[in-house]
């Protein structure tokens, strides 16, 4: 029988392994948070991906700050 050898990264590796976990994690926290807000805005029946192609770009992030802030939309 032989004996199996395990391989321990350097620091550097390590760092790296930690920063890209880091990294995934916050990526997908952010995906949910955006989830979250397009079906907040779907039940309050406001159908925004209909009249424009990306809500978190800078008009869609105009429209949501005046949402947020209460103005009336018409």
């Amino acid at each position: 029988m032989t004996k199996s050898t395990s391989i321990i990264p350097g620091e550097a590796i390590r760092d790296l392994r930690d920063v890209t976990r880091c990294r995934r994690k916050l990526l997908q926290n952010v995906i949910q948070k955006k989830n979250r807000i397009h079906k907040n805005l779907q039940d309050a029946d406001l159908k925004l991906m209909t009249y424009m192609s990306d809500v978190f770009g800078i008009s869609g992030q105009l429209l949501l700050d005046t949402i947020v802030n209460g103005e009336v939309l018409t």
